[in-house]
This record gives structure tokens, sequence and C-alpha cells, in this order.
């Protein structure tokens, strides 16, 4: 064989082989494509979507070009934009419908990722459905079928919303509108010439009845009246948040599941017909409700709405409809020739919960014919010549409604059955108690008497058309008998030689004494908190009952009207004839005077005890969590904490004089015993003693026992001293507690309280304070005033992280602030040095405290800082037994102490001094004596 050839035929395979290689490299790379369609696959009519392909090539290149990527639509007419292309794919092409592409050309297409993004807008008047999507990638060496594109592949075309902006032709755009359609209608006054038909179904949504007014623009339904008789029926059409101006209106007849809500309309007439609900509207015109053709109204609810302002005919008209329900609507500044609400050969109709007020019509209401519940409503100031109803042939039921100045109340009923009671019995609450009853109506006018408390008078009310059995005592409120809210009810006792003095709240220098058998004596017995004013008192010689228990006045036309057994006085409380005897209940309200309607009320029950021994008879304000020091007088050495919410803490309160002594407390009983009140003691055989009793129950403690002693608020502590018999009851302390809280709790401790004048100016003129301030809830910050007598001094010692400052226009006022928060149970205390003036005279002393702090977003001020407060300054010693070169010294000697009985019982000066010896006196000097203690100079001041 020629080896040439042999030579050149292995080269050719060689080469052969190799360009197979190579062929087979060309072909070796990879492509993807992926759509992806924002912002959803779901689109509406007349809206566009975004359509972005990633196409990745990967692998080995060869020579592979006219690269081709396709997208192609089922829909032609959809239209595309917005098309941006990475410059590989710079050839554009659509010369097929439905069918777009984008392609390299002779270029190879070389490694990598690249993107395709374009805009599609769906034709408004696209059928809704699913729309499909295809595409795929071709290029030399990827023929067809090619590279199928991947991702989103279905479109969802559903009813897109339109839109009306100023400027808009929107009679065509709602007119056009397919089936279904919402239409925003935006902010803007909108003028028309002609009627603008809705198709079915349409929802038309405005921006708000205050921006979107229509002028001159009926919204209807067929064009009756207009081209020519045309009737269109349609199924159902929402519109809301429009104003129907000037010569605008809505007339939608024979149309089925019409809602009317957030409108606004001021035209003559507003024709709606068939199934409807019309909510949250104001009708300056009128609405009628028609059903004359017999097409039968499948129901009708007229809500929430607000008709206002007419000047003639009617506001509301409804008739020969089924199953109508007129609620919670407000008929309002109206003035008819004929009638407000008009209801007309309606079945089963139902009027309730609405508001009629401040109209004027020959009947505000005209019931003619039909079967209706009229209930929960409230008539007030109804001028009505003929009565507020007027039933024609009618069947009614009203009960539960409330008739203020609202007289007369109805008129004829031809024939027809109309009752004025509830069919049933209803369960309801009247001042705070729960009952069940049929129940009537209330009426302003009624005065029958409650004997039982129920809430429902014991007479029936007489009407034109028949009797009102169970009428109520106050005003209907969602399950509720109104009635005052009951701020005390109880007995008090009084007598006749009493001394009662008050002082009015706006004259706290003026002092009157008021008859103890009077109205005004019976409310200071409750021990309220009462701001009366003697204002009137020049002119009318009586009091102003201002305000009880810091009410907050419910209504600018009320005030406190008071009675003696029902019977209205004629006269104010303290005026001469303000007299009441025993077993007279005297009742004050808090009244409405336009309405007779009563808020508050006390009613007291007044028992003449006949006895004159009265030794306290008010309230006390009680500072929950304040202290108070106690010393016993036969102990006076030993010093015990007293809460104030005992009746411990209310007897201190008081001020009254006590002798209390802690032999029963050493004794283990845990309590102490009240000897005396007032200089009235318990004899040595206890045939009399203080008794004491809690709401008027007898306690089985002891004042301040440490277990059982508690009282709150509103309770009432009397000590009454008494013998085995009830007759044998004499002297009588009754305190009403008013437990007081505050945010902060401020206690005051004066290390030493009593000083000799003569003493002051030898240097011994200091005492030391310490004021603690306890969070009784989280607060922001927190400030502490002291205000001291004059020309007396303070040096602090310890501000416990406050600021301190004195007052730079007045020496007799420093304060100190923390800016920071505490929290519930945190305590700061401050102390410092309180130096007398050596020249003060002998008298009583006081320093006053405030504090404020800011908490939850607001300022609570004045709050006062308890406990210790007086600081007393003694004209002389007065104590001659004690000096140093008395018999004893210091110590008191039984001759001394037999001197000191003898000035006591016969009222004599002591010796030396020439002072007096108090019973006080007398009882310390007895202590030192029987414990043979030293009695220390300014110990016994």
């Amino acid at each position: 064989m020629n080896k040439n050839i042999l030579k050149n035929g292995i080269m050719i395979s060689l080469i052969l082989v190799l360009m197979l290689a190579l062929v087979g490299a060309a072909s070796a790379h990879d492509v993807t494509v992926s759509r992806t369609i924002t912002p959803s696959t779901t689109v509406g009519t007349g809206e566009s979507f975004e359509v972005v392909l990633d196409i990745e090539v990967t692998g080995t290149l060869g020579g592979s070009n006219l690269a081709t990527v396709t997208e192609t639509y089922t829909e032609t007419d959809w239209t595309i934009s917005n098309i941006i292309a990475d410059s590989v794919f710079g050839i554009y092409v659509d010369g097929t419908p439905g069918q777009y592409q984008w392609g390299t050309g002779m270029n190879a297409i070389p490694l990598g990722t690249y993107q395709i993004s374009y805009n599609m807008t769906v034709p408004s008047d696209e059928a809704v459905g699913a729309y499909s999507i295809t595409g795929d990638y071709k290029d030399t060496d990827h023929p067809t079928p090619g590279v199928t594109t991947t991702g989103d592949m279905d479109v969802t075309v559903e009813l897109g919303d339109l839109h009306i902006y100023p400027g808009d032709d929107f009679k065509t755009i709602i007119e056009t509108a397919p089936a279904g359609s919402t239409i925003y209608w935006h902010a803007g006054t909108y003028v028309g010439s002609a009627a603008v038909l809705i198709p079915d179904s349409v929802h038309i949504i405005g921006d708000g009845s205050d921006v979107v007014e229509l002028q001159n623009i009926d919204i209807v339904d067929s064009v009756v009246g207009l081209t020519g008789n045309i009737t269109y029926s349609g199924t159902s059409a929402i519109i809301e948040g429009l104003k129907l101006g000037v010569d605008s209106g809505l007339e939608l007849n024979d149309v089925e599941n019409i809602t009317i809500r957030d409108c606004v309309t001021s035209v003559d007439q507003c024709m709606l017909v068939d199934s409807v609900l019309v909510e949250n509207c104001i009708f300056n015109g009128q609405l009628y409700i028609d059903n004359s053709t017999g097409l039968g109204i499948g129901g009708a609810i007229i809500r929430n709405n607000i008709f206002q302002d007419r000047t003639d005919d009617f506001c509301l008209k409804i008739q020969y409809a089924n199953d109508i329900l007129v609620t919670g609507n407000t008929f309002q500044n109206t003035a008819s020739s004929n009638y407000i609400a008009y209801l007309r050969e309606d079945m089963n109709a139902e009027f309730s919960n609405n508001h009629m007020m401040d109209v004027a019509a020959l009947y505000p209401m005209y019931i003619r014919g039909g079967s209706t519940v009229i209930k929960e409503n409230t008539y007030e100031n109804c001028a009505a010549a003929d009565g507020v109803f007027r039933f024609n042939s009618a069947d009614a039921t009203l009960y539960m409604n409330n008739f203020v100045n609202s007289a007369p109340y109805v008129t004829d009923t031809s024939s027809g059955t109309v009752s004025w009671e509830s069919p049933s019995a209803i369960s309801y609450a009247y001042q705070g108690n729960s009952y069940t009853s049929v129940l009537g109506n209330y009426f302003d006018t009624y005065s029958g008497d409650d004997a039982d408390g129920d809430g429902i008078g014991d007479t029936a009310f007489a009407l034109a058309s028949g009797n009102d059995s169970y009428p109520l005592m106050g005003a209907w409120e969602e399950g509720n008998i109104a009635g005052a809210v009951i701020l005390y009810q109880g007995t008090v006792e009084l007598g006749s030689d009493m001394t009662c003095e008050f002082h009015p709240y706006n004259n706290a220098s003026a002092e009157y004494n008021i008859a103890p058998l009077s109205a005004m004596a019976a409310l200071m017995a409750t021990g309220l908190d009462l701001e009366i004013s003697d204002s009137w008192y020049p002119t009318y010689e009586c009091f102003s009952l201002d305000n009880i228990e810091d009410i907050e006045p419910p209504t600018e036309t009320g005030f406190w009207a008071f009675s003696v057994n029902g019977v209205a006085s004629d006269w104010g409380i303290g005026n001469v004839n303000d007299t009441v005897v025993d077993g007279d209940v005297v009742r004050f309200a808090y009244t409405d005077y336009m309405t007779g309607e009563q808020f508050y009320a006390v009613e007291i029950t007044v028992e003449d005890t006949g006895r004159d021994d009265f030794l306290y008879y008010g309230s006390v304000d009680l500072v929950n969590g304040e202290t108070y020091k106690f010393i016993p007088y036969n102990n006076p050495t030993n010093e015990y904490d007293i809460d104030s919410m005992t009746a411990f803490g209310a007897l201190i309160e008081t001020g009254l004089n006590t002798m209390v002594s802690d032999a029963w407390y050493n004794a283990g009983l845990g309590s102490f015993f009240l000897d005396a009140i007032e200089g009235t003691d318990t004899p040595t055989d206890f045939s009399t003693s203080w008794d004491f009793r809690v709401n008027g129950v007898s306690t089985t403690y002891g004042v301040g026992n440490v277990e059982n002693d508690t009282v709150v608020d509103g309770d009432l502590v009397s000590f009454v001293y008494w013998g085995y018999t009830p007759e044998s009851e004499c002297d009588a302390v009754h305190i009403h507690v008013n437990e007081v809280s505050y945010p902060v709790l401020a206690q005051r401790d004066i290390a030493s309280q009593n000083f000799y004048q003569g003493l002051l100016s030898m240097g011994q003129t200091s005492t030391k304070v310490t004021v603690t301030l306890e969070a009784r809830e989280d607060i922001d910050s927190l400030s502490l005033e002291e205000v001291i007598p004059a020309n007396w001094s303070i040096t602090p010692s310890n501000n416990d992280g406050s600021i301190f400052k004195a007052n730079l226009t007045d020496d007799t006022r420093f304060e100190w602030v923390w800016a920071e928060a505490l929290t519930t149970g945190e305590v700061r205390t401050i102390e410092y040095t309180l130096t007398l003036d050596e020249d003060a005279l002998a008298d009583d002393y006081y320093l006053v405290g405030t504090s404020s702090v800011f908490v939850d977003g607001a300022d609570v001020n004045d709050i006062p800082v308890v406990g210790e407060e007086l600081v007393k300054v003694s004209d002389a010693d007065w104590n001659p037994w004690n000096d140093i070169d008395s018999e004893g010294g210091d110590l008191i000697t039984t001759a001394e102490l037999q001197s000191a009985v003898n000035c006591w019982l016969n009222d004599l000066p002591t010796p030396i001094t020439g002072a007096t010896v108090t019973t006080d006196r007398l009882q310390m000097l007895v202590y030192y004596w029987l414990n043979d203690l030293p009695c220390t100079e300014g110990a016994d001041a």
C-alpha cells in the first residue's frame, strides 16, 4: 500500500474526529428562561402588570447565533409597553398579533445572564377569566421546539376599579362601566346636565361627602321621564361618600339590594324602591321609599341617619313595604305642616332607638294602617298640634319610649289596636337592682308614685288611645330605667337642742347656727361632702346647695331640689321655714329643670332623739396610709402608731379631747380602752361606759384593735355613752368616714412639739422635722413645699437626692423637687432643723405642707402633708413642783401632788407661777408621781 495514501487517510480521519469533537463542544451550552409577573398574576380590567424574563446561558459556546425569545398571549388586543431588553437581544419584532419576539440576529450569544421586561395592559372591556402566556427560546443549536419558558404562566383577569377625577367624562365612565364595577369618585365639584344611568351592580365610592359634591346630577336606574318610558331593572347598587348638592338626587326605581351610605343630600326628594339599606347619611331633604306598584319590597333598613332642617313636608316616608327597620336615626330642627315620619300600610315595621327632637308638626309621626312596633325612641321637644302620634287604622305596639316636653302624645286611632306596653316581660335594672316585668313608656308629665321602688309607676297613665299600665319612673336607657344615683339613703339622729354650726364653703370666716331639726341639719348629719354657699342668705335668708360629693354636673340646666315627704319645698335650706319632725323623709335630688330628669339623690329619714347630747356629728377625711402617733394618758412614755383607716383614727381626727388607756393593750387584748370623751368618763363600777359601734352594730373589740379595727369609705363610726338600757344612752359621737387617697403619701414627724417661751431666749429653739413621701402609684416627678411661721427658719440636713430651694420672695416657703420617676412603694425622706423665733409669743403654731406629682400626663397638686403639724409655745413654766429648788426637785412628791389636786379642785392658781392646773396637767403629774419618774423641764409643756 502507498504509505502516503495511508498517512493522508489517517490525517483526514483525525481531522474528522477533531471536527466532530468541535461540533460537540459548540452544542454543549445550556439555556433557561423564567417568567415573573408583578405585582400579581391577578389583574383588573383596564389595569397593567409587569413581566420580567430572566435568561441564563451556561456551558461551552461555539458559533451559535440567531437566538430568539418569544412571548405569546392568547388575547391579541392587550397592549405592550415600557419594553426594556439587554443589548444582546436588541432586535424586537411584534408583527404577529399577540406574539412578541426579541432576537440577537447573526451575532453569537455569549455566556451570561440577561433580562427582558415589559408592561402589559388589559383592555377595560376585557372579559373576566383566566388567560395563559406561553414562551420559548430558540437558536441554531436549540431549534424548534427550543427551550420552554418556565415560571408564571397564567393571568387571572377580574373586574378592575374605575376612577373619576375632576374634568373626566363621569357620565360616560359610569354608564359604560361593566356590571359589578367599582368606581371611585374623587374629591371635587362635578356639574352635570343630564341624568347618569348606573349599570347593574355598580359600587360608587366617593372620597367623602365633605369633598365630593354633585350638582345638577341625578343618579338613576332608568330614564323614565327623561327620554321616554324606558325601564331598567337592575339587581343591586352601592353608593357612598357623595354630597348630592343643587338639583341632584337619587331615583332608583324597582331595583333590589340598594345601599346608600355616608352621603349628604339637600334635594327635595330622594326616591328608593325595593330592598334598600340607607345608613350614616344626612338628609336635608326627603327620603321616600315607595312600593305602591306592588312589586314587593323584600326589606328596608334605615339606620343611623340624620334628618334635619326641613321647612315643609315630611322627612321620611315609607309605604306599602314589608319588613321595615328604622333605627338609630335622628330627626331634628324640622318644621312641617303635616308630619315628620310617615309609615303607611307597612307590614312588620319597627321604629326603634330613634331620637326626634326640636321638631314641630301636625303629627310628628303618622302611622296609617299596617303593623308597627315603636320602641326605645326618645321624643324631645316635639311640638305637636294634635299629638306626637296619629294612628289611622293601624296596629301598633309602643314601649320603652321616652316622651320629654312632648305632650300631647296621641290623637285618634280610628280602628286598629294600639298597645302601650311590651308584649312580654323584660329584664331591666333600676337604681342598681335587677327586675323583670312588662314595661311601658316614660312620660315626663307622669306624677304617680312607685311604692315598691321597682321603677314602674303604681297607677296607669291615661292616653287618648288607651292606658299605659306600666309607666316608667325614669327615662329608658339601654336596659336601665334611669333613676337618680343614690348618694345616701339612711336615717340620721337629730336632737332638738343640738348645736349645729355651719361655715359656708364660699365664706369660711362666716358662721351660722342652723336649726337642729331642719332639712339642712339632716343633710349635714349624713357626713357627705357638701358645698353650701351663703350667697343667697342676704336676700332670701336661706343657703344655696351647690354640690354634694363633688359630683360633675351632668347638665347645665340642673340644680339641687329638695322635698320633705314628697312635697317640694318653697324655700331654700336653712330658711326659717325649714323644719322637720321625727319620721320625716327629706330628699335632695339633682334635677334638670328643663326635663325634670333626676340624676343624683340623697334620701334621709329623720329620727328625733329628743336629746341634746351630741358631742360630735359630722364627717372626717382619712388619708389612706396615714398614721397617727398616740400617747396613752395613763402611760405617757409609750407611743403607738395608729392607722388612719380605723375607728380609733377617725376619733383622733375629730380633734375631740379623749382619755384612752393602753391598759388593755398591755394585758394582751391588742386594743385600747376608751375612758372618756370631752370629760365624760367611765365610772369605776362600769355602770355606764363608751360603746363602740360601726354602722350601728356594736363591736366585740376595743378601739385600735390590731386585727379588727378597720373602716372603709362611707362607714359610720359611733361612740355612745350608755348604760344597761337604751334609755340610759346619753352622750354620742357619730363620725362619717370619707376615705381620701393620693398618688403620694406625705407624712411629717416633729421631734419636739412643746416649747417654753422663757426658754427660747436661752437657746432651746430648735427641733428636728422629718417628712416621708411614699409613692402610692407610679409617678413621673415629685415636689414638696413646707410653709413655716414667720421669722422661723429651716436648715436642711437630708434632701434625699432632691433639689432644695428657698423661696426668694417669701421666706416662709421652702421647696424640694425630685425630677426622676418613682415606682409604687418607693420612698423619699427629707430632714431639716426647724428653728423657732426666740421672740415667739405663746401660741399654737402650725406647719403647712403640700406635695405635687406628675402622673399619667397630668399634674396633681395640693396633696396635703399629714401627720404632726403643731408646735406649741407655752407662755411660762407653769409647773412649780419640778423646779430645781422644789421639794423633790424634778420628782413629784406626795405633798406636791396634793397641792396640785387642791388647785385643780378649787380652781386656784399654782403657787409661784400662777398658772391653771388643767385636767391634762393633773393627770400628767399623777403619772410621774405613781411611777416615781423625773418630770423634767419641758416635758410638762
